[in-house]
């Protein structure tokens, strides 16, 4: 079976239930005896904890407008449930097996399933799965990102080379966009226009996190008077970017950025895992070796993990958010230049002007388009070092204000239409 053209992109054309039922086997060989959908009823299944997440709770809800919700979570690559900060209203039911899932999902009978397809979960496959067992109940599908769906790098890398697994989340992807009824992204621009008119299923994009937090007062105007410039960075830090216990940084852009940062007396650096809402999440080599490396000089500082909706609250004592793309210098990610990072969104959400180089094509094209930050080249450290300093962080966050307010317009216009996929 064909699943890439001869450019190494996705081709539009789906495999079958059938196809799915050759490569997993078992797990599709029939649906269960259930009764018909309950109408209203909405059961939402998460694959990661959060803030894998494009659309919130409240989001949902105001989407669907479901009589009864029920969450569940799973995760294929065994992911451990953490509640911390996830300000559900409601009992989340986690299950060790997808066997568990599905009897749960059989009891709930609901007329919508919410899926969220995380990155490394390997839950790609969940969504011809749930179509296959629950033929009548109408299937939403959320990607975090679509690394799945761009280029084998991407997959080699999280897959560990392993070209059964790759080929396989590669099915499961293409499942989900020809199988679900919508599929809700954190993407956009023209290059992704124009990319998923291939595709059948209605794509939904949509920016996240940006109810949460306030705008944050001003601290600077045009100059520096009140001392150094708080930069903050707040996202993925991964262990490919640097090794811990050696120092060694081959090909990590971010550190590099870091590095120029920590040389500067104009600069104070924060780093934050701004990615995870827990402790337990910086307790691998990699988290330490970077808080080494940043404890002197004293005007760069590592802090652990915190929530989201903490985070955005911390931003604010910030003058800018710092998002540069972590890849080595030679991989350059699809998901990353037509994604948001989630970074980003924090900062837009706290009110804090963005400093973004231009591998983020989209996400740069919108801090462009709105004066809401500054673009540097990607590489360029010299340039980026020097644009901050002439920022006029005043102007910036009015920008900013601008952006958020178009965001959330689009937002709101991204769950009428979900309600109308609903009402079908």
């Amino acid at each position: 079976m064909t699943v890439f053209s001869s450019t190494g992109s996705l081709v539009s054309s789906g495999p079958s239930l059938e196809d799915l039922r050759v490569v997993y086997g078992d797990l599709f060989n029939g649906a269960l005896a259930v009764g018909p959908p309950i109408p209203g009823r909405l059961s939402i299944i998460n694959t990661a904890n959060r803030p894998w997440v494009v659309m919130d709770l409240a989001a949902v809800k105001r989407s669907f407008r479901p009589n009864s919700i029920r969450e569940h979570y799973y995760s294929p690559s065994r992911r451990p449930f953490d509640s911390d900060g996830s300000k559900t209203d409601q009992l989340v039911r986690c299950h060790v097996n997808i066997a568990e899932l599905i009897q749960s999902l059989a009891e709930d009978r609901p007329e919508t399933l919410y899926l969220r397809v995380s990155p490394h979960t390997h839950s790609e496959h969940l969504v011809g799965l749930l179509r296959a067992q629950f033929p009548k109940t109408r299937v939403i599908v959320e990607f975090y990102d679509m690394s799945c769906l761009f280029d084998r790098p991407t997959l080699n890398s999280i897959f560990a080379a392993d070209i059964e697994a790759v080929d396989k989340a590669i099915l499961g992807c293409r499942a989900a966009i020809h199988l679900a009824d919508a599929v809700v992204v954190k993407m956009g621009g023209a290059e992704f226009e124009l990319w998923k008119k291939d595709f059948p299923v209605s794509f939904v994009s949509y920016f996240p996190s940006l109810e949460s937090g306030a705008a944050a007062p001003t601290r600077h105007g045009t100059d520096n008077a009140l001392g150094p410039l708080k930069i903050l960075y707040a996202g993925s830090l991964s262990a490919r970017e640097l090794i811990g216990g050696t120092g060694s940084v081959p090909g990590a852009n971010f550190v590099k950025y870091f590095d120029k940062l920590a040389e500067k007396s104009e600069f104070e650096l924060t780093i934050v895992n701004g990615v995870h809402g827990s402790e337990a999440e910086d307790s691998s080599d990699k988290f330490f070796a970077l808080q080494a490396r940043y404890q002197d000089p004293p005007r760069s500082t590592y802090r652990r993990a915190m929530s989201r909706d903490i985070l955005i609250e911390f931003a604010g004592a910030f003058d800018v958010g710092l998002c540069c793309a972590h890849y080595k210098d030679d991989v350059v990610q699809q998901v990353t230049r037509l994604g948001l990072p989630n970074r980003m969104m924090s900062y837009i959400a706290a009110g804090l002007p963005v400093v973004i180089d231009d591998r983020f094509s989209y996400a740069a094209d919108l801090v462009r388009e709105f004066g809401a930050g500054l673009v540097v080249p990607a590489g360029d450290f010299e340039a980026f070092s020097a644009g901050i300093i002439l920022m006029n962080t005043t102007q910036a966050r009015a920008g900013v204000r601008e952006l958020r307010r178009h965001m959330l317009d689009l937002n709101a216009s991204a769950e009428l239409e979900l309600g109308h996929v609903a009402e079908k």
